[in-house]
């Protein structure tokens, strides 16, 4: 079978797309059901039994339009006196005598009785004449859902399915999905009356026969050829908005809309093929729940125009697959039909909850990707289609990691009544979780982990709002967060040494952790991180846990040499070498402990990964660390070691073999250090390592102020009791050899 490519469909705008649904259907349904169809990059494609040609010929001169009514709408033709030249189309249209037409005339006559059965319009005077009337506001509810009934229960089946895409019905509520407007209508702009507009523009109604300009049209709309004589005025809706004039439309001021006829014919039959739906589920809701194919509420991230308003006044967001394999329109429909994306036991609410369904589980339905289009106010109270963006349906693994949000972010809601920093901070993480479901890859893991880093902080500023949702502190349970978002970078390393040490999240926010339980508390005693300013904050961390350490331990432990290892980690699992067990699950490397303390990090960048690394609470396997320390100078080496409070030994050079003594824990040492008193605090360093039996190799240390500070703060970082020990030969002696000749 040849293939017919369609130009002049592409999959944007949204008129563009519903306009090649709309071929496939209808050659599908009038010319041979075994026509397939499929998008070739921004093309698409009919294959089936025909040619070009042939295609032309049907549309011409055997076409029969869908019947396309509206009685439940003011301004459909069927009142008078909500829109006279409404009702003189309708008139027309009814009064025709082509063929073509014929099912069109029997759904007006059809729509017209239900009218007066439903009590809308009544034959009153003595000559019985049908009085047409607009019901009243008080009215128009009841009759409105009276009519709706009855049109859906005696309508012809050729019009249901045109009302089913523009109405929906459950209990006692009538919706109406954004695909078309308000049931049918946009404002004042009725899209049946345009339809018939627009079939009269191309047909004769009397006769059928194709217009003049009706050939011309037909291969403009479906080839993309260039056009002579499109029809100004015309009006193309929420469609394509690229064509409906208006301001900064044309080379003037303002610019009247054009439009192809046959561009609103074929969209219009498009636009029934995709049927809303009341479903029951087994979920918590109503019992009715609503379902309009691949439609969700409005997600006001991912696209450069996106304000916080689009999410409160947008009528919903819609993603339009795109498939690569010919399928039949019966294919499509079933899957427009079940047109639901599901976001691991429950449905995709919103566009982010769709990004996500669409890299999980698009490539089981043989689909190639999307495109994403907003129901958006714009150019003053206007809604318009606009394209939002492009999104390939690829296998991406890791997404079940974004199931430790789900709850935490449902209790955030849309943010909407949230405080500003909580707002703003949402709208980033949604923004970064649209790119990891789209794109993927390391870079697009650790945003995200950082964006939760600052949604976290925001929501720990406001324990009001917090309270009142009911928001626990989040928690990252799974350990592949580390591994996916893992980068080849110092500041990540050493962000990982931090918040990998055991109850660091505390000094960051309020919390008490537990294992792997994080719950708030009152008490912010122990908050000690300030935004902005790394030296102080790492400086805080660090005073901060020596003197809980400190006052953990019996009285004199500290000086008598009894204190576990502070801040010094196992360079093996389960295994404690500084004397004390493991604090942390990363340690720092020398090298990039030299390149913090040399000023060749990014400190915002360090802040940022420490708060979102610190909300994952189950870490991978350790790393081992046989870094040297290149770049690391003495002072922090000695004061390192002097408030390490490992234990003095062979290793460390001591005095006398197989005597066993823990370095003696002082804070006046860090508190001179972090004070900006270096050399001081290295005196200090030196006597506590001569009381511990060690030998240092120099008396005192000089370091510029500015280099001061970056190696005070360096002293945070936890680094392998190991690769500590194994660099002391740089500022210890070792005098065995000197006590055995002696």
């Amino acid at each position: 079978m040849p293939d017919v490519v369609l130009s002049g469909c592409a999959p944007e705008p949204l008129a563009s797309y519903l306009k090649a649904v709309g071929a496939l259907r209808v050659v599908s349904r009038q010319m041979a059901d075994d026509w397939r169809g499929c998008w070739r990059g921004e093309e698409f494609v009919l294959r089936g039994p025909g040619t070009a040609a042939d295609l032309e010929h049907f549309f011409l001169w055997d076409y029969r339009p869908m019947p396309v009514v509206a009685p439940w709408n003011g301004g459909s033709g069927f009142f008078r006196e909500g829109n006279p030249t409404a009702a003189a189309t309708l008139e027309r249209m009814e009064t025709s005598q082509s063929p073509r037409l014929a099912r069109y005339r029997e759904a007006i006559g059809q729509a017209r009785a239900l009218l007066v059965q439903a009590g809308v319009q009544r034959t009153t005077g003595k000559q019985k004449e049908q009085k047409e009337k607009k019901p009243s506001k008080a009215e128009e509810r009841q009759a409105k859902v009276r009519l709706l009934r009855l049109a859906r229960a005696q309508l012809p089946e050729e019009a249901l399915e045109w009302m089913d895409a523009a109405v929906l019905l459950a209990a006692d509520q009538d919706r109406y999905p954004p695909l078309l407007g308000t049931g049918g209508n946009d404002g004042r702009l009725d899209f049946t009356v345009n339809f018939m507009q627009r079939l009269m523009d191309c047909f004769d109604p009397g006769s059928g026969r194709p217009a003049a300009q009706s050939a011309f049209w037909l291969r403009g709309s479906l080839y993309g050829e260039p056009v002579p004589g499109l029809l100004p005025g015309r009006a193309v809706g929420q469609f394509h908005p690229g064509m409906a004039g208006g301001a900064n439309a044309g080379r003037g001021f303002e610019a009247d809309s054009l439009a192809n006829p046959w561009d609103f014919i074929l969209m219009i039959e498009g636009a029934a093929a995709f049927a809303a739906a009341a479903t029951r589920r087994l979920e918590h809701g109503p019992p009715g729940t609503f379902s309009y194919p691949f439609t969700v509420r409005m997600s006001g991230v991912g696209f450069t125009s996106a304000a916080v308003s689009d999410e409160a006044e947008a009528r919903g967001e819609i993603w339009l697959p795109l498939w690569k394999q010919p399928s039949t329109f019966a294919e499509l429909r079933g899957l427009l039909s079940e047109g639901r994306a599901q976001v691991g036991a429950r449905p995709a609410r919103n566009g982010v909850d769709f990004a996500r369904a669409v890299a999980s589980l698009g490539t089981s339905r043989g689909l190639s990707g999307f495109r994403r289009f907003g129901f958006l106010k714009r150019n003053g109270k206007a809604f318009l289609a606009s394209p939002l963006g492009r999104f390939r349906v690829e296998e991406r693994p890791n997404m079940f990691l974004l199931q430790d949000l789900d709850g935490w972010l449902a209790r955030l809601a849309d943010g909407r009544d949230a405080p500003v920093g909580v707002r703003e901070a949402l709208r980033r993480v949604q923004d970064a979780i649209l790119v990891v479901a789209q794109r993927g890859g390391q870079a697009a893991w650790c945003t995200l982990l950082v964006r939760l880093g600052e949604l976290e902080a925001a929501v720990a500023a406001n324990p009001g709002f917090r309270r009142e949702r009911r928001m626990e502190p989040l928690t990252l349970r799974k350990r592949e967060w580390v591994r996916c978002a893992e980068e080849d970078s110092p500041e990540f390393r050493l962000a990982l040494a931090l918040a990998s040490t055991e109850g660091m999240r505390a000094h960051l926010e309020p919390v008490q952790v537990n294992k792997e339980s994080v719950t708030w508390v009152k008490d912010a005693v122990r908050v000690v991180w300030r935004e902005g300013d790394i030296l102080g904050s790492l400086g805080a961390v660090f005073f901060r846990r020596l003197l809980e350490r400190r006052e953990s331990m019996k009285e004199g432990e500290a000086l008598r040499g009894a204190c576990p290892g502070l801040l010094i980690v196992s360079s093996a699992p389960g295994r404690a070498e500084g004397g004390g067990s493991p604090s942390a699950g990363y340690p720092a490397s020398l090298a990039d402990v030299g390149r913090f303390i040399q000023g060749d990090t990014d400190g915002r960048r360090l802040a940022a990964l420490v708060r979102g690394l610190s909300l994952v609470v189950n870490w991978p396997v350790r790393r081992e660390d046989g870094s040297t320390a290149a770049g690391v100078p003495a002072s922090y080496l000695l004061l390192k070691l002097a408030l390490s409070g490992g234990m003095v030994g062979k290793q460390l050079g001591g005095q006398r073999e197989g005597v066993q003594q823990c370095i003696p824990l002082d804070p006046s040492v860090a508190a001179r250090a972090l004070g900006g008193d270096v050399p001081g605090a290295c005196r200090l360093a030196v006597r506590r390592l001569r009381g511990a039996g060690l030998a240092p190799a120099v008396t005192a240390l000089w370091e510029p102020v500015s280099t001061g500070r970056r190696v005070a703060a360096a002293l945070a970082f936890p680094v392998g009791w190991g690769a500590l020990a194994g660099q002391a030969r740089l500022v210890l002696r070792r005098q065995e050899k000197e006590h055995q000749a002696g």
